[in-house]
């Protein structure tokens, strides 16, 4: 496996953030610093800076329940809550599959394996994400139309995806991208604004029967 790979899957970080500390002489290789994206095995020794990257380790995969006013971050925040303060402590490194905002609620993806959450989350796998949608203001079909046909808001464009009118004002959204608020630019583009936004499903994931907060642990999933 080439170092990058394994410091990716290890979930330290992003494959691609690896290459760069490899590149920057920050990874070193049975004590050798290395700049090179050789192959290693589970018997080489691979430090990244101060942590040693384990290849071996148990691969975690766990769906949790996000309430609204809970921030998808480790940092420490004045008056912000995370969603870490609700997961147990042997969970804190895990890397987050499609983060949602302070204020938005539902379905997060949390694991060790890197390339489990680039799977989920980088736009040229274009897993889908489904959300549900209710606004301050009756949604038109018209709107609708818009939506799913692609919109361009300034220099910023998102691309078509299949919306669902469910109620006046309320709509299924299924996305293949995901830009950062995207849903709410959009909503606000329209003047309808968000009341609540709840993501209900990553790929052939959903909520299932979890309640708010809660969180379950799955078998490896397949994207």
């Amino acid at each position: 496996m080439r170092l990058q790979k394994a410091i990716a899957n290890s979930g330290f970080t992003s494959r691609r953030k690896a290459e760069k500390l490899i590149l920057d002489g920050k990874v070193r290789v049975n004590g050798e610093i290395i700049r090179d994206f050789i192959k290693v095995s589970d018997d080489d020794k691979i430090e990244v800076g101060n942590r040693v990257i384990k290849l071996d380790q148990e691969r975690i995969y766990l769906k949790f329940f996000k309430p609204k006013n809970y921030v998808c971050t480790r940092a420490k925040f004045k008056n912000e809550k995370s969603i870490f303060d609700l997961l147990p402590k042997r969970f804190k490194d895990l890397k987050i599959g499609g983060r949602l905002d302070k204020d938005s609620e539902g379905l997060l993806l949390l694991s060790n394996d890197g390339s489990f959450i680039l799977k989920t989350t980088h736009p040229r796998y274009e897993t889908e994400k489904t959300y549900e949608v209710e606004f301050l203001s009756s949604i038109s079909e018209e709107n609708i139309t818009t939506w799913s046909k692609g919109v361009k808001i300034f220099q910023e464009k998102f691309l078509p995806c299949s919306v669902k009118k469910l109620s006046d004002k309320k709509i299924k959204i299924i996305l293949r991208e995901g830009k950062k608020r995207q849903i709410r630019k959009i909503a606000d583009f329209f003047g309808l604004g968000v009341k609540n936004l709840k993501r209900v499903s990553i790929g052939e994931v959903g909520l299932g029967k979890l309640k708010k907060g809660e969180f379950e642990i799955m078998q490896k999933l397949r994207f």
